[in-house]
């Protein structure tokens, strides 16, 4: 596994005890998401903080914590703040991004692009689902420079990522299923989402 670009050494990632996730919007739900691979995985401690609110709770932070800003714009000014406050406190800044050279790239000592093209819906849906794919890579790329998992269980982990592209297809396929939903529940006037684990995050975004 390799980051598209990467100013920080695998001693430098090595050397992380504790990670920040700052993001808005769709992209904080995909952070919620990652928080569970990568405790699980990489066996480090996760925080997950709303962008805005990141800089007003004066968050504990050293050369040891490692940052990771999500934004499909790579442009979202209260994610680009707190990652200058992470700067300010020396910790490693590592984005998530769908725009090449975005700000936020530009400033991060590391950026792994999603490149999953510009979003047509106001609702995020191939960005999000590429956030989330990233956060799950990047978390892999962690346990692999950390030793948390045998080479083997890492390649097959990143090996089944690749039957995802198949499994929307297969949703996208269904796309008449869905209409018949929709149209059948489009006048309800309430809808609650349910979720456990990974799929109550992604209820929180359905909803």
């Amino acid at each position: 596994l390799a980051l598209d670009e990467v100013r920080l050494s695998d001693d430098e990632l090595r050397s992380v005890d504790k990670i920040f996730i700052v993001a808005c919007g769709s992209s904080y739900h995909a952070g919620l998401m990652a928080k569970y691979a990568i405790e699980h995985w990489a066996r480090l401690p996760v925080e997950i903080d709303i962008a805005s609110e990141f800089r007003y709770r004066d968050p504990v932070l050293d050369s040891r914590t490692l940052v990771i800003g999500v934004s499909q714009s790579g442009e979202t000014v209260d994610t680009l703040q707190a990652l200058r406050e992470a700067r300010r406190w020396n910790a490693k800044v590592l984005v998530i991004s769908n725009v090449v050279d975005s700000s936020m790239a530009r400033e991060a000592d590391a950026v792994l692009y999603t490149r999953a093209g510009p979003e047509i819906g106001v609702a995020a849906t191939k960005t999000h689902l590429a956030q989330i794919t990233a956060l799950e890579i990047l978390a892999l790329y962690l346990a692999q420079l950390r030793g948390t998992l045998y080479p083997a269980e890492a390649t097959d982990l990143f090996t089944a990522m690749s039957d995802l592209p198949a499994r929307v297809e297969t949703a996208l396929s269904r796309a008449s299923d869905v209409e018949l939903v929709a149209r059948t529940y489009r006048d309800s006037p309430t809808f609650i989402f349910l979720g456990r684990h990974v799929g109550e995050k992604g209820a929180l975004e359905g909803a």
